[in-house]
């Protein structure tokens, strides 16, 4: 089954590492990375499309992927 997802969490949580360069006046880092917002947004879209993603959650101590929040611990 192919899933395609939104991705509406990576994009929120760009946006909001956008807003915390600016308020803690790191500019021109912001500066950069707002410039290429978009670009940045749409890899992080596209990354988590189909299989891509299914790598997402490795966990490097069991040396393999889990696929819920329980699995992580």
């Amino acid at each position: 089954m192919i899933v395609k997802t939104e991705c509406q969490v990576h994009i929120h949580i760009n946006d909001h590492a956008l807003s915390i360069l600016l308020n803690d006046k790191y500019l021109e880092e912001y500066d950069f990375f707002a410039r290429y917002i978009d670009d940045i947004n749409k890899g992080a879209v596209w990354a988590d499309q189909d299989f891509k993603s299914s790598n997402h959650f490795y966990n490097p101590y069991k040396k393999k992927v889990v696929y819920t929040a329980g699995a992580m611990l």
